[in-house]
C-alpha cells in the first residue's frame, strides 16, 4: 500500500488469545455505540492541532468506517479515497485501536523537520494529521476475520498533504517564530513601489 503503508506490527503479540470471527463481530458493534473512546480520540486530536479546533463530520465518519470494513475483510479492495486519508493495522483490541492508530502517526513528527519540511512517506501521516486547514475529521475501525488485527482509517476534509502549501498548514506548536514562515511572509507580501520611490527622496 504505497503511501498509506499499514502500522502496528511491533503490538502482535496482544492478539495471541483472539478469539473466532463471530466475537470479532460482536466487538465490533459494541464498539460503534461507544461515544466515550470516540470523545477520547477527537480530545487528543484537538490537543495536536493547535491551531484549528477538528469537528467529527458524520460523512466522512460513515466513508472510513466502510473504508475499513472493506479492507478488514479483504486487504486486496483496498483503493484510497479522494481525500485525505491515514491508514493503519494495529495489533490492539478494536476498543485501543483508534487512539494507538492516532499516536503512532503523530510519532512521526520526531522524522519531520520544521525549518526545512519535506513530505515523505515518513512524517505524511503526521502531516495530514495536524494539518491546518483540514476542519473535518471521519474515523472507523473494523477487525480482521481471523480478529488478530484492527484496520483504523481516518479520512480528512479539506484534503492536506499539498507540497506547495505544507509550510503555512503544518507550523510548529507554542511561541516559537518560524523564521523562515516569517521572512517567505516578508518576501510574498505585495509592495507599494510608489511609496518606496517616494521614500528615496528623503
Amino acid at each position: 500500500m504505497d503511501g498509506k503503508r499499514l502500522h502496528g506490527a511491533d503490538d502482535a503479540r496482544e492478539y495471541e488469545e483472539m478469539g473466532d470471527d463471530s466475537q470479532a463481530t460482536d466487538v465490533l458493534n459494541e464498539v460503534r455505540g461507544q461515544e466515550r473512546n470516540k470523545e477520547e480520540i477527537f480530545d487528543t486530536m484537538k490537543q495536536y492541532k493547535a491551531e484549528k479546533e477538528i469537528q467529527d463530520s458524520r460523512r466522512p465518519a460513515e466513508q472510513a468506517q466502510n473504508t475499513a470494513e472493506s479492507v478488514a475483510g479483504d486487504p486486496s479492495t483496498f483503493q484510497g479515497e479522494p481525500v485525505g486519508e491515514n491508514i493503519a493495522q494495529i495489533w490492539h483490541d478494536l476498543q485501543r485501536a483508534p487512539l494507538k492508530a492516532t499516536t503512532i502517526w503523530y510519532a512521526e513528527k520526531k522524522t519531520y523537520s520544521y525549518s526545512y519540511p519535506v513530505l515523505t512517506d515518513n512524517v505524511k501521516h503526521f502531516t495530514q494529521m495536524i494539518w491546518k486547514g483540514t476542519t473535518q475529521l471521519g474515523m472507523g475501525a473494523a477487525p480482521s476475520p481471523s480478529g488478530k488485527y484492527v484496520i483504523v482509517v481516518a479520512l480528512y476534509r479539506p484534503t492536506g498533504n499539498d507540497v506547495h502549501r505544507l509550510r503555512d498548514n503544518v507550523q510548529k506548536p507554542g511561541p516559537d517564530e518560524d523564521v523562515y514562515a516569517t521572512i517567505k511572509t516578508e518576501i510574498t507580501k505585495p509592495r507599494d513601489y510608489k511609496k518606496e520611490k517616494l521614500l528615496e527622496g528623503f
